[in-house]
């Protein structure tokens, strides 16, 4: 008697094979943040347990502090996949000061389309549970614009242009913007061209801005 070869395919809502928590945690953390950005931090963690084919008792083998735990580290590995695409290509890139914006937005682009979710999550209008949580989320925002402001002043300077923080941070909100509208009309992204004649408008704004302002001092 010969049997049918089983295949491996799992349906929605069975469980899923063992793994142990360091191979599980990425793929939860996956999971997770696509679920917070569509339906909010306050999402049960037996709702998550059930997305991922999971039982309860496996999301806290994988993070003992439960959706504590879980929230946290859903947007520390938002801030490093924002690191990674953004301050990476301003750190790599040279050249006058619209490349400079131009490299910015289009990082931002990039890792909105990448992960929109992971975009949400830091840019998005999601509020944390909770006063704890809702700290530390502005906490995390916070340090991520400083870096990118340092990081823009000190390219912005290296190409000739003595940006003020003012300056960097209506830059950094044009571009988080563009990437926000971009996630939002999906079917009908922006292009490149619009996205390098809006960072050139910023970067010839910016340098009118200062030039004018020298002369004015003259």
């Amino acid at each position: 008697m010969t049997g049918r070869r089983r295949t491996s395919a799992r349906p929605p809502g069975k469980r899923a094979k063992y793994l142990g928590p360091v191979r599980r945690r990425p793929q939860i953390l996956e999971l997770a943040a696509s679920l917070f950005a569509a339906r909010g931090f306050s999402l049960p963690l037996d709702q998550i347990a059930k997305e991922a084919g999971l039982s309860k008792a496996v999301l806290y083998d994988c993070f003992p502090g439960g959706k504590e735990e879980l929230q946290v580290k859903v947007i520390e590995r938002a801030e490093g996949l924002f690191c990674d695409e953004v301050v990476e290509a301003l750190q790599e890139r040279t050249g006058d000061a619209a490349t400079l914006v131009n490299v910015a937005v289009q990082a931002f682009l990039r890792f909105a389309e990448r992960d929109a979710a992971a975009f949400d999550l830091l840019f998005g209008s999601a509020e944390m549970p909770g006063q704890r949580m809702r700290l530390r989320l502005r906490l995390v925002r916070a340090r991520i614009d400083k870096v990118l402001t340092r990081l823009l002043m000190t390219r912005l300077r290296e190409a000739g242009v003595d940006a003020e923080r003012g300056d960097i941070v209506a830059l950094l909100g044009v571009a988080s913007a563009l990437a926000a509208q971009a996630t939002g009309t999906r079917r009908a992204p922006l292009s490149e061209a619009v996205v390098s004649r809006a960072t050139d408008v910023v970067a010839r704004g910016l340098g009118g801005r200062l030039a004018g302002a020298s002369m004015a001092v003259g």
